[in-house]
């Protein structure tokens, strides 16, 4: 992986180094779902993990800490997480992207036109890309609200 976390916050959660963090991006998933840790941007509830949901673009709040979370993710039921967004073959499609990549798919899973994962176009893009994409969407659909 080209980033480090300090790297890839910078911009997205803070601009300066003495700025204060709403939150820390800590993880994220080859369909752009992020993982973040509040400090008070995503709620009162600091330290608790949060999901950015790529098929709502909305922050869900995880019911765990960090460390729960590591847990989770080398014990946990990642299958019935993920449940809605594996594909015949995932397997050997995310074994040939890179770490700092994602899929876009087409249409989004947030679109009225999505209809199954199965049926998506799907193209490796840089994940800073598709985060991009996801945020400015997030931004646009909350104006909509």
């Amino acid at each position: 992986m080209k980033r480090s976390l300090l790297s890839w916050n910078r911009g997205k959660t803070f601009e300066l180094d003495m700025d204060e963090v709403p939150y820390l991006l800590v993880a994220d998933d080859v369909l752009g779902g992020l993982f973040a840790i509040n400090a008070g941007g995503l709620g009162d509830d600091i330290n608790s993990m949060y999901y950015f949901a790529p098929d709502t673009l909305e922050w869900e709040e995880m019911e765990l800490t960090y460390d729960r979370l590591l847990w989770f993710c080398f014990n946990g039921d990642l299958d019935d997480f993920y449940a809605d967004f594996r594909w015949n073959g995932w397997q050997t499609a995310v074994k040939d992207i890179s770490s700092d990549e994602a899929f876009y798919l087409y249409p989004p899973l947030y679109s009225n036109d999505f209809i199954t994962i199965e049926k998506t176009d799907k193209t490796s893009i840089a994940m800073e890309e598709l985060y991009e994409q996801n945020m400015e969407m997030a931004e646009a659909m909350d104006e909509e609200e």
